[in-house]
């Protein structure tokens, strides 16, 4: 069983985000059209190596840059008698923000310093589908 001590350096989670907001609005402009939009916004997450402190050393915990995204929906529904289908189109990132993420990330022997390496996220996507309701 671990022991907790006060003088125990902190060690970040994934779940680690101190900077979190998430909108979500919706508005039906008739009975079968409903138009929505959601944002999210997200800072400060870490990158941790799932490594002990021990083991690290206690080197400084780097962070990604900011995570922002707007997405927009509209959806056409038609109800039948016992079923009702749902045609919809979305804008996934509509601001098209590079919203880094974390790919790999390694010390460097000689500074001892932490190297992040991020890859691109998801780009400015529009969709389309159906929607089946039985």
């Amino acid at each position: 069983m671990p022991t907790f001590d006060f003088d125990t350096p902190y060690e970040p989670t994934e779940q680690d985000q101190p900077h979190t907001a998430n909108v979500f609005g919706s508005y039906r402009l008739t009975p079968s059209v409903r138009l929505s939009a959601k944002a999210l916004y997200g800072s400060g997450f870490p990158v941790t190596s799932g490594l002990p402190l021990s083991v690290t050393g206690g080197l400084p915990i780097p962070r990604i840059g900011p995570y922002e995204r707007i997405d927009l929906r509209g959806e056409k529904s038609w109800t039948f008698q016992r079923w009702k289908l749902s045609l919809y189109t979305e804008l996934l990132n509509v601001t098209n923000h590079d919203n880094r993420r974390l790919s790999a990330f390694f010390v460097d022997p000689v500074t001892h310093k932490t190297i992040v390496n991020t890859g691109p996220g998801l780009p400015f996507i529009p969709t389309a589908g159906l929607g089946f309701d039985f």
